[in-house]
């Protein structure tokens, strides 16, 4: 794959990463930096307990989901994270621009919704149920409520968008329930805006 400690990819690699992630070359190079921080072991990939090692990540609700992300391909489970696999699941993360960011960037409104729901559909049938739903709106709600109103909300949240009234959200009805949401705003981390 051409790693080396100063040029992490070839030329032609560094290129077709760029184009495909919409990543600098510069902000590649200051990724691969955070790649190597985080492979402890020199393996160049990263396991599962590399991640839990940055920051805060370890508190985030949404750990498990975020590592199935980078752990996943082609409906497989890897056991390590190359580098470009790395950039390529970061890229979903990189800010955009509402309605100017091309639709086949990895950034753009669709491809985060679609990540979003991958995220949400932990059972990966292709479909959101009641359940999942419930444990995502639970661990993002720090107000004190009771399992009571967040079931009605979940329900309500339901009802709105289930055309095909079988109490689960498909995703053609999830970009209808997340339509007004910033996408491009809220599903992005600011330092891959560089």
């Amino acid at each position: 794959m051409g790693l080396s400690s100063s040029m992490p990819l070839s030329s032609e690699e560094m290129s077709n990463i760029c184009k495909e992630t919409g990543f600098s070359k510069a902000l590649v190079l200051r990724l691969y930096l955070r790649f190597k921080i985080l492979d402890r072991r020199s393996a160049g990939c990263l396991e599962q307990e590399d991640f839990l090692k940055v920051g805060h990540f370890h508190k985030n609700p949404f750990r498990d989901r975020i590592l199935q992300l980078f752990f996943e391909e082609n409906n497989e489970t890897l056991t390590g994270v190359t580098f470009p696999k790395f950039l390529k699941t970061l890229a979903a993360f990189r800010p955009a621009v509402e309605n100017k960011t091309p639709p086949d960037q990895p950034n753009s409104r669709e491809s985060k919704t679609k990540v979003m729901f991958r995220m949400l559909d932990v059972d990966k049938d292709g479909k959101i149920s009641r359940f999942e739903l419930f444990d995502a709106v639970k661990s993002m709600i720090h107000v004190n409520i009771s399992e009571e109103e967040l079931c009605s909300i979940v329900e309500r949240a339901i009802l709105e968008v289930d055309e095909d009234e079988d109490g689960m959200v498909s995703y053609e009805e999830f970009v209808q329930m997340v339509q007004h949401i910033p996408i491009e705003e809220k599903f992005s981390l600011r330092f891959l805006l560089t």
